[in-house]
């Protein structure tokens, strides 16, 4: 990324990168399909990461890495629909109070 206002701040180009990756990596669940995750960060491999998402030496995830299957992300769709209509009808106001 260039940004001369920047340039200033960081010693060098490397730990610039490394430090905008860090507050922009992105929170939150990724699906656990190897292809989706090299779409989404090709760098895995390397650290920082911008996915919650680390891979072990094997290929397969770590414990700490957020990921969900794609049936587990249709049950998850299916929960926050359910709970969206029942917040429309007025139906989960005891669960808020």
């Amino acid at each position: 990324m260039n940004d001369p206002l920047l340039e200033d701040f960081f010693e060098n180009e490397k730990e610039r990168d490394d430090q905008l990756a860090s507050l922009l990596k992105m929170e939150g669940l990724v699906n656990d399909d190897p292809e989706v995750v090299s779409w989404m960060d090709s760098h895995l491999d390397e650290l920082p990461q911008m996915i919650p998402v680390s891979l072990k030496k094997d290929g397969s995830f770590t414990k700490n890495s957020s990921v969900a299957s794609s049936d587990q992300f249709e049950q998850l769709g299916y929960v926050v629909k359910h709970r969206v209509e029942m917040l429309a009808e007025g139906g989960c106001r005891e669960t808020f109070r």
